[in-house]
């Protein structure tokens, strides 16, 4: 936001005393400002160019950088607090000011919709007034259409799962965990598969958490939230890709004192992906201690192992298919 570009002509050092809508200043000028290419005034003061705030479009703010920061100029208090607009003539629709006409102004906090430019010469205007001034302003500036800001949306969990018998006939599930906010329109779109839409459902709860389980066979998917009705002039939708990965749960991580071993089993959602996907079974690998076995029922085993070093206080299994899990390592006698 620049204020000023104001002018003004002086034959003789003058300290000059400038008044506008928003404030005033006095300007000092002496012989030597005073040459034969440059008889006056020339001051211009810029505002908005530090970090400051605009809205969410939720009643609160986010944090901007340099230049933009114009919530910070406009709060009160401060020198700029509001925005002059074109009075007369009116400005197109959805402008301030136009940029190129001269009109009157409003907007002035403390009602002084002009600028004037005060000497020491009684007849400084030629009418008997010691100062000269004028209320026509070139504005420019335009009106946002919209503070909309993107909805919010995060994808908490998002992991296979095969409830039921398990074995090769298993049914495979996606389960998805979000947070959004309450109304808005959750859509899941497969990443692989032709057919790409898997599930479109409403956020109910007032929290804006989501939770819902539906058939599905992808690596990947993305996840849509588009705002309800009532909010589409605060919020535009919002996507996200994310994995889709196993949960894996460690059943027992013990460590032997008398045989100085440490044995772990555990098993992961994934484990019946290869016979109905053509994908290989997951890989599960205790951190530090190497890869577990897995038995016909999904069970992943780390066979007692020797602990040469200062057991851990707990351990972490990580799966190929992204999963993770930890646990604090029980001693036995």
């Amino acid at each position: 936001m620049r204020w000023g570009d104001a002018s003004c002509l002086s034959e003789s050092p003058i300290s000059t005393e400038g008044a506008s809508p928003h404030f005033s200043d006095t300007i000092n000028v002496t012989a030597a400002d005073i040459n034969s290419t440059n008889k006056g005034i020339f001051f211009t003061k810029d505002f908005g160019l530090s970090t400051g705030w605009i809205s969410d479009g939720a009643g609160g703010w986010l944090p901007v950088g340099a230049p933009g920061g114009f919530y910070s100029v406009l709060q009160s208090g401060n020198t700029m607090s509001t925005f002059l607009r074109a009075l007369n003539p009116v400005p197109p629709a959805g402008w301030i000011g136009d940029g190129v006409t001269l009109s009157t102004v409003t907007g002035s906090p403390t009602g002084f919709n002009k600028v004037r430019l005060s000497g020491p010469d009684p007849n400084l205007d030629g009418k008997g007034h010691n100062f000269v001034e004028t209320s026509l302003w070139v504005v420019s500036g335009h009106i946002p259409v919209s503070t909309a800001v993107p909805l919010p949306l995060s994808v908490d969990r998002v992991t296979c799962s095969y409830p039921g018998a398990g074995g090769p006939n298993a049914v495979e599930n996606v389960d998805l965990f979000l947070s959004s906010r309450q109304g808005a329109t959750v859509t899941v779109t497969d990443n692989e598969a032709p057919f790409p839409v898997l599930y479109s459902g409403t956020v109910t709860d007032p929290s804006g958490k989501f939770y819902k389980t539906y058939p599905g066979t992808t690596k990947s998917i993305t996840v849509a939230v588009t705002p309800a009705a009532a909010d589409v002039l605060r919020f535009t939708p919002t996507t996200k890709t994310v994995p889709v990965i196993d949960y894996v749960n460690i059943t027992s991580a013990v460590y032997s004192q008398g045989g100085t071993t440490l044995t772990v089993t555990a098993t992961s959602s994934d484990f019946f992906s290869a016979a109905k996907n053509g994908r290989l079974a997951p890989t599960l690998t205790v951190t530090g201690y190497g890869r577990m076995t897995v038995d016909a029922s999904g069970t992943c085993t780390l066979a007692p192992v020797a602990v040469t070093s200062p057991l851990p206080p707990s351990i972490t299994v990580n799966s190929t298919t992204g999963g993770a899990d930890s646990i604090a390592v029980a001693i036995a006698p």
